[in-house]
């Protein structure tokens, strides 16, 4: 009986974000990003704010499903990338693909675009690619938002997060019974409707060359802030970078989780009130 809900639960899930995309997927522009075709929207008028999104996910699941992005349409010009390897963007087989290139995208997008500044926000892994931007290019940067995230500086155990998650996904820490192995084989075929496990491994293995130092933090002067759910089970407290980066603030909403506290209207309020507050009058 228990075998049979985790199928029924696997299924509907899959089903779900089948339906979702089929129905509300928006296809945008490509341009060629270092030899990736990366998929981007450009949408709204104003102060240009560029949205990152999670691990697995791509811009419509991330911002659109919860309806960030049609709020933040109201207010500024948003621009969506899907992450290499995510989406209707481009995803190369090779782990030399990835890495600092996902950071490298964003301005690349931004020089296609002509965009000289914009507020950068990014969800989970987005928020982790958010930060190593900052360290990289807070010139080209209003504000930022890292998200869901935390600091990972090189070394720390949180390097291999993607690496977990990935394993996790590809059902290699699954059980060893007939039964078990029956689930992830099932798992997998389904997932590979709709995402490319083998791109998302390449990416996992990268994900160590987003790590930021504490003196590449203390060069930034942008403001920053995160904003993340105080039950988050995914991101662990990483370091704290109060006192490191000289304009730095942090919220955190109750009880909210990583994979919902971006459907909460606390966190979006909070980052739009941000947004606002640091666009130029």
């Amino acid at each position: 009986m228990i075998v049979g809900c985790i199928l029924l639960v696997t299924i509907a899930a899959v089903l779900l974000l089948a339906v979702y995309l089929l129905l509300h997927q928006v296809h945008g522009q490509t341009f060629d990003s270092a030899g990736v075709n990366i998929h981007y929207t450009d949408q709204g008028e104003g102060v240009p704010v560029i949205l990152v999104h999670g691990y697995t996910a791509n811009s419509d699941l991330n911002w659109r499903l919860p309806r960030i992005h049609a709020k933040l349409r109201k207010h500024f010009r948003v621009i969506t990338m899907d992450v290499r390897g995510h989406g209707l963007s481009g995803k190369p087989h090779d782990a030399s693909k990835y890495g600092i290139e996902i950071a490298n995208d964003i301005l690349r997008l931004m020089d296609h675009l002509k965009v000289p500044k914009a507020h950068l926000v990014g969800y989970s892994m987005g928020g982790f690619i958010t930060l190593k931007f900052v360290a990289m290019h807070s010139e080209r940067l209003i504000s930022a938002m890292p998200c869901g995230a935390a600091w990972m500086a090189p070394g720390d155990p949180m390097c291999n997060l993607a690496i977990e998650i990935h394993a996790e996904l590809a059902g290699k820490n699954g059980s060893s019974s007939s039964v078990g192995k029956g689930l992830t084989s099932l798992r997998r075929r389904l997932l590979g409707l709709f995402i490319d496990v083998e791109a998302l491994g390449c990416l996992a293995e990268g994900f160590k060359e987003l790590a930021v130092t504490e003196e590449e933090l203390r060069k930034v002067t942008i403001p920053v802030m995160a904003v993340k759910g105080g039950n988050d089970q995914i991101v662990p407290s990483g370091r704290p970078i109060k006192g490191i980066l000289p304009d730095f603030q942090e919220i955190i909403i109750p009880g909210g989780r990583h994979n919902t506290v971006i459907f909460n209207s606390e966190f979006q309020n909070a980052l739009i009130k941000f947004l606002l507050d640091h666009s130029p009058k």
